[in-house]
Parts: structure tokens; C-alpha cells; sequence
């Protein structure tokens, strides 16, 4: 299957997930109105949707379309890194829907009061393994996607890593305890770190794809910085969990520790997207894509036809002339301006 045969493939799927999402997102401003205007004290609905009702929804909302989201993201990003299309495309469908279909009942069921009571883990303890077989058939498929590929990047890695992590991390939520500190405890594993762990892995993971295909900046230099979030995220979002313990009775040094380390976590992806916007400015598009065999790669003379006839956009062009203008590029031979040997240069294609 080529290139384009499987875009179509992986599109379709994210595609679907895409819009199913935005409803998702919508119903969730919905609720957050609901709330709003009865703080206001126009809590007209409140016989049809209790306050704690429309609470609840709003929360597991939030956690359910970003979940969903990344799982459709996953379907089109882990393919492209991997080289290959998905292992079942009818699997990938079925997942995605049988996780829509227990969100779904899951809301339905908070109006009801069918739920655990726990904050940002209400859903009922039947959809609980339901939900945990559905991110079962969801590791399995990108697993076996990357895994059976015969080159996969770090890009794709930290991605398929961090989707793991999140599966194993929801597990804790579903261990009940009678002390309710100690329950509170394990319960903020779930909902601290997956937000400002693995769910800042899976995010790191998006963000370097972006870059890469967006920006045309070398892939090493985005994945090395890609390495750099990682290890902040785990510094600061393991710590950072610490401003919730100290409201169940640890130290008060936690409420510092915790703060200052929450603080800290977007810094690193903001310094990515920084660095890359600063090397494209500064190398344009030349650069290599270095997971791509040499045959496939765009020469710059090639990208000048390309360019010519009406292909690329000028920009791209642009910024190597204004760097040759600068002496900031060479030929391989050290040749002056105008006499390049253009195919020892191998910029990226997305």
C-alpha cells in the first residue's frame, strides 16, 4: 500500500473520532453553562439535571474527548512514523466506538446516579473494565502497527509509550480503600499523573510531529528536544502532585513543592515550540527528514522545479535564498554561491 492509500486510511479514522469530539467538547461548554447560570441562581433545570449531575458530566467530559482524541491522533500519527498502515482498520472503528458508546452511558447514567462518587472517577465499576478492555484493543493495535513496521522513530516511540502509560495508570483509580485519605491518595495517581505525566508524554509526542512536518526543522534536533520535555515532565508533573497531598494531611511543605513544580511544566513545551520556530526561521526548510531513505529525499534543486512550476509555496524557496544570500549555506565542496552541489543537501518532505 503507498503513501497516499494510506492517508486515506488513517484519515478516516481520525476523521470520524475528529468531529465526533467536537460534539463531545460542545456538550461539555453545555454542562459548564449549566453550572454557571445556577451558581447565578437561575437553576431552572435543577428537577431534570441536578448541580452534582451536571458537575460530574462536565469533569468526565473533559477527560473522555481529550482521551478520545488522543486515540485518534495516535491512528494517524503512529502509521505515518511507522511507515506502514494501520494492522485493522475495522478494529481501530470498533474501538473507537465502543469507547464512545460507554461515554455516552457513562453521562447518561450520572443523571440517573449511577456512579462512585469520586471525583474525575465517577463512572460505574461495570463500564470501569469495559473501558480498560477498550484501551486494551487500543494498545494492541498501535502496538502491533509499530511493532511489525521495520523503522519506527522517537516521535512514534514516546507516543506509543506515554498511550501505554495512561492505559496502566488508570488501573490504581479502580483500587478502592476504606480510609478515605488513602483512597484520595491513589486516586490523585490517576488524575495528576495522567494529566501532568503521561499525558504530557502523549502530548510530547503530537507536538514533535507537528514541528517536524510543519516547520520542515531537522527530526534530530526536534527529537532531542522532545527528550528534554520528557525529562522535565516527570520532574516536575511527579512533583508537582504534591499540591494535592498536602489538602489529606501530609506537610505543609508539599503546598510549595507542589505549586512551584506545577508551574514549571509548560515550560518545556513552550521552549519546543520556540526552538523550533527559531530554527525554521534561521534554516528554513533545508534540512534532512533522517528516518527517510536517500532515494526518497527532495533535492533543493529539485524543490526549485517543484517551486517553478507552481508546486510549493514560495516561502519555502524563500528562506533557502535568503540564507544563500546570508553565506550561511554552502555546497558540499565549500563552492561559492551559485556553483551548489545540491545533492549532498537532503531537506525534509512531510
Amino acid at each position: 500500500m503507498d503513501r497516499a492509500e494510506r492517508h486515506k486510511i488513517t484519515q478516516r479514522v481520525t476523521l470520524t473520532g475528529a468531529a465526533v469530539n467536537c460534539g463531545l467538547a460542545s456538550l461539555q461548554i453545555v454542562f459548564g453553562f449549566i453550572m454557571g447560570f445556577a451558581h447565578m441562581g437561575f437553576d431552572v433545570l435543577h428537577d431534570v439535571i441536578p448541580f452534582n449531575a451536571a458537575r460530574s458530566s462536565h469533569l468526565n467530559l473533559l477527560v473522555f474527548w481529550l482521551l478520545s482524541g488522543f486515540m485518534g491522533a495516535a491512528y494517524y500519527i503512529v502509521p505515518e512514523e511507522a511507515d506502514r498502515e494501520l494492522v485493522s482498520e475495522k478494529l481501530a472503528v470498533v474501538q473507537w466506538a465502543g469507547l464512545v458508546i460507554v461515554g455516552v452511558a457513562a453521562i447518561i447514567g450520572f443523571q440517573f446516579g449511577w456512579w462512585e462518587g469520586r471525583k474525575f472517577l465517577e463512572i460505574p465499576r461495570p463500564l470501569d473494565y469495559l473501558v480498560v478492555v477498550d484501551v486494551l484493543l487500543f494498545i494492541y493495535i498501535v502496538g502491533r502497527t509499530a511493532l511489525g513496521a521495520e523503522r519506527f522513530t522517537t516521535t512514534g516511540s514516546v507516543l506509543l509509550v506515554g498511550l501505554t502509560a495512561a492505559a496502566l495508570l488508570y488501573l490504581p483509580g479502580m483500587i478502592t480503600f476504606d480510609s478515605q485519605v488513602i483512597d484520595s491518595y491513589f486516586r490523585w495517581w490517576v488524575v495528576h499523573l495522567w494529566v501532568e505525566g503521561v499525558w504530557e508524554l502523549i502530548m510530547g509526542g503530537i507536538l514533535s510531529f507537528l514541528l517536524i512536518k510543519l516547520t520542515g526543522v531537522d527530526r534530530e534536533l526536534i527529537e532531542k528536544w522532545l527528550y528534554v520535555i520528557i525529562g522535565f515532565t516527570f520532574l516536575s508533573g511527579i512533583l508537582g502532585t504534591g499540591h494535592h497531598y498536602y489538602y489529606i494531611g501530609t506537610p505543609e511543605y508539599w503546598l510549595w513543592i507542589g505549586g512551584i513544580f506545577s508551574g514549571l511544566e509548560p515550560l518545556a513545551f513552550h521552549s519546543v515550540g520556540v526552538v523550533g520556530m527559531v530554527l525554521r526561521d534561521r534554516y528554513g526548510v533545508v534540512c534532512r527528514e533522517s528516518v527517510r531513505p536517500r532515494s526518497e529525499r527532495t533535492t533543493l534543486a529539485g524543490r526549485d522545479y517543484a517551486a517553478g512550476r507552481g508546486l510549493l509555496p514560495g516561502r519555502m524557496v524563500a528562506g533557502r535564498d535568503r540564507r544563500l544570500a546570508r553565506g550561511d549555506l554552502t555546497g558540499s565542496r565549500g563552492d561559492a554561491p551559485g556553483a551548489y552541489n545540491f545533492g549532498s543537501v537532503t531537506p525534509s518532505c512531510p
